[in-house]
């Protein structure tokens, strides 16, 4: 191993990539159509009321997967849900990160931010939900977000 590959094996850098692009997944033995097998899982874990397999399982489906918001999404919510808001909010920023106009982000970030007492942030990310989503005419999102906004005045 050369010196660049090992400081790019000690920073993670090739671990980073390897998750990106699937090659990790793939290393494994999956394929992208496995992966809803597992999304099945968490689903059933959380209908079951067993949020902690339910988190692991969609943790999972994020290290897999990492560019699927859905995924992010429900890891975000999932722990909410446990009272894990660090959690919720990195997986919140990697949905704002890889698409910034997706108004679920935003609202997942700021419930977690509220859970975190950062509220100035919270309010920003509640702004940016009200702005995407009236752009979306998503007025169940839109509204949730304002009740959200008008409890933190």
């Amino acid at each position: 191993m050369t010196q660049s590959e090992e400081v790019n094996d000690r920073d993670g850098t090739d671990l980073i990539t390897s998750l990106s692009n699937g090659a990790f997944r793939e290393s494994i033995g999956l394929d992208t159509e496995d992966l809803p097998i597992l999304q099945r899982v968490a689903e059933r874990a959380l209908t079951a009321g067993d949020h902690e397999s339910a988190i692991r399982t969609y943790a999972i489906l994020v290290l897999l997967d990492p560019m699927r918001t859905d995924y992010q999404l429900a890891l975000a919510e999932c722990a909410l849900s446990v009272d894990s808001p660090d959690i919720a909010l990195h997986a919140a920023s990697a949905v704002i990160a890889f698409d910034p106009a997706n108004a679920r982000g935003y609202f997942a970030s700021a419930r977690a931010c509220i859970a975190m007492g950062l509220l100035d942030e919270a309010r920003e990310d509640l702004d940016d939900v009200c702005r995407l989503a009236r752009e979306a005419r998503d007025g169940e999102l839109f509204a949730a977000a304002q009740a959200l906004a008008e409890g933190l005045a």
